[in-house]
């Protein structure tokens, strides 16, 4: 059975390759560290290789991670997109507003 891959961790590893560091994704995402790890780490036991090369100072890209990243970015952030696009317009209000006021309701 092939395992899933989670688009929330896919975007988490989007984020850490773009920050450079698990460090500053946990202080911008709200996100403990451990919690990072635990998720890139079944983000790679779910495509079976490793996608990044950690230490306790810095992140860097194995030559399938650059790869992965590569081939993700663009349909990831699309997909972001699209999402936000779509959640905006929800809230937004659209459509043609009538108002009916009497006619002696005027300011001379």
């Amino acid at each position: 059975m092939e395992k899933s891959i989670s688009l929330n961790d896919l975007n988490l590893f989007i984020n850490v390759v773009q920050a450079g560091s698990l460090t500053k994704v946990s202080e911008n995402l709200s996100i403990p560290m451990a919690t990072i790890s635990r998720r890139l780490t079944q983000l790679e036991e779910s495509i079976g290789e490793h996608l990044l090369n950690r230490s306790t100072r810095s992140v860097s890209l194995t030559t399938l991670g650059q790869m992965y990243f590569d081939q993700c970015i663009n349909p990831l952030t699309e997909c972001v997109m699209t999402v936000k696009h779509l959640n905006d317009s929800h809230y937004q209000l659209s459509g043609t507003i009538k108002v009916t006021v009497p006619s002696n309701l005027t300011h001379k």
